[in-house]
Parts: structure tokens; C-alpha cells; sequence
């Protein structure tokens, strides 16, 4: 028996409130100058970090990056907050310029490296990053992170950076609002009150979508949903996505769990590292380069 989706019973034709960023279109949440800037100083090839907490819109710039550059050479996306644990900018470099297992018989075309969610860097991936941008490997570097002088980064990143940052705050409510109704495309699905109620419970933009969604879909199930039973349904989502484990990250390459070892996530079964502190290892190193441990054969 042939079920309709959710969002089938309003006429659209796919969900309406897709947070998928890669697939979704935040450009109605401002940030024009500030994405002019970002385009800017990709061009001038500088290094660059954003900086606002979660939600500011730090991924959606990055977007607007890969959107604009992409088929004009190579782009290399990270996720801080699932690589940045067990990185190794050399090998990435190398897979995306198509030179994996090989050394540079040529300069590869210039490459735009895009780090997201940043919270620490290793002094071996800073000297990498260092080493590629100097010479010309990487076009650009982009960085975003939540507080950049908390920022745990080598010195000789802090002065490619210097003073070419962009600042970022959380989205009004009226812009979220504005998001929403955008999306409905002209559907009068949810009252004033209850877009207020979904944007005064929301701090990003994909948190707005992820609560409209959940509302439409008890409204879709011809659940009476009055302001009321939408406080409740929003507060008690709050309250269970506060006791969710975020902190568990799988590994890119064998998809098994990631283990802790200092402030490093490390995979047992795809990486060499430092067991003292979690730093990743090359095959010449007879120590860690990070805190000086003796590697062990």
C-alpha cells in the first residue's frame, strides 16, 4: 500500500524544511557582505578564519564558497568535528589532487582548503598547512571556528591569518521567521503565533527547520496542534536533544568508533598515533612531534 510522505499531504513536492547544508539555500539568513568578503579573500589567496557560534552561519559561507568555486579547480572540505581528531592534511591533499601514493612531479592546480568547525590543529597538520599554502599548493585556507582566541593553533597559522577575520552572530528571530515562511512557499501551514513560538524556541537556522518539520509532522498526522501542544512538543524536543551523546565520532575510513587519547580522536585500525597524546604520526617519526614522546616500535 502506497504511503504519502509527510509533506506530500501539503502539496509539496520534497520536504520543505531540508536541513541537509549541501543541498539547502540559507542565502535568506543576510550575511551578504560577509560572503563577499569570504569570495574576497579566497581570490586574493590569503588564509582566512570565520568566527561565530554555532548556528551564526560559519558552514553556510563556506557553501557559498564551494557553490561559486567549484569546477574552477579543487576543493577540500573538512568537518572539524569528525576529522580534524585523526587529520592528516598531507594525505588529503594528495587524494584530492589526484597524487595519492605518489610525490608532486608538478605543481597541482592550486587547491582551496576549507577546515570547518575548528577547535584544535596539531603542530605536524599546522607545519603541512603552512608548508602547502607558502608553496602555492593551497590557493587559500578557510577556517571557522566557534572562539578564535580560545583557539588552540600554531603561531605560524595565527600570523598567515593576522587580521583577516569575519565575525559572526546568531540569526534574529524575525530572520528565522523570514526562513520559514520562505520555505511554505505561500502555504499558510503554521499561524503567527506558532512561527514565534518555533523561532523564540530556535537558536539557528537549521534548528528553526528542524522544529518546523517536527510540528508539520503531527499536524500532517491530524494532531490537534493549538500554541499550547506546540510549547510542549518543542520544549520536551529541547529537553531530549540536550540528553543526546554528541560525542561519539566514527571513523571516515573503516566507520568504526573513534577512542579519546588526549584532546585527539583516534582510530586503532586506520592510524598511526602518539599514545601519550593522540597525535597522529608519520612513518619516519621517532618521536611525537606534538609532546615529545618516544615513538615505540
Amino acid at each position: 500500500m502506497f504511503i504519502l510522505e509527510w509533506y506530500e499531504k501539503f502539496d509539496f513536492f520534497e520536504n520543505p524544511f531540508e536541513t541537509n547544508l549541501f543541498n539547502t539555500d540559507f542565502s535568506v539568513i543576510g550575511l551578504k557582505e560577509e560572503k563577499k568578503e569570504a569570495l574576497y579573500r579566497v581570490r586574493s589567496g590569503t588564509m582566512l578564519l570565520i568566527e561565530g557560534p554555532e548556528g551564526s552561519g560559519k558552514t553556510a559561507i563556506l557553501k557559498h564558497i564551494i557553490d561559486n568555486f567549484k569546477g574552477r579547480g579543487r576543493l577540500i572540505y573538512v568537518n572539524g568535528n569528525r576529522l580534524n581528531k585523526g587529520l592528516d592534511v598531507e594525505k588529503l591533499i594528495m587524494k584530492s589532487s589526484g597524487m595519492r601514493g605518489k610525490v608532486f612531479k608538478k605543481k597541482p592546480k592550486a587547491m582551496i582548503f576549507l577546515l570547518d568547525n575548528l577547535e584544535s590543529l596539531s603542530k605536524k597538520n599546522a607545519r603541512k598547512i603552512k608548508y602547502y599554502f607558502d608553496q602555492d599548493y593551497l590557493r587559500s585556507v578557510v577556517f571557522t571556528t566557534k572562539d578564535y582566541s580560545s583557539l588552540d593553533i600554531d603561531d605560524s597559522i595565527r600570523d598567515r591569518i593576522d587580521k583577516r577575520l569575519i565575525k559572526l552572530s546568531l540569526p534574529k528571530k524575525k530572520e528565522l521567521i523570514e526562513l520559514i515562511s520562505m520555505r511554505l512557499e505561500g502555504k499558510e501551514l503554521f499561524s503567527k503565533e506558532v512561527l514565534q513560538e518555533i523561532a523564540a524556541n530556535s537558536d539557528s537556522p537549521k534548528e528553526a527547520l528542524q522544529n518546523a518539520e517536527k510540528i508539520a509532522k503531527n499536524i500532517a498526522s491530524k494532531k490537534d496542534m493549538d500554541i499550547k501542544k506546540v510549547k510542549e512538543l518543542l520544549e520536551k524536543e529541547a529537553k531530549r536533544e540536550d540528553e543526546t551523546d554528541d560525542d561519539v565520532f566514527k571513523c571516515m575510513e573503516c566507520g568504526k568508533k573513534m577512542q579519546q587519547v588526549g584532546k585527539y580522536w583516534v582510530c586503532p585500525d586506520c592510524q598511526d598515533y602518539c599514545d601519550s597524546c593522540g597525535a597522529g604520526l608519520d612513518d619516519e617519526d621517532e618521536e611525537c612531534p606534538e609532546c615529545g614522546a618516544k615513538v615505540e616500535e
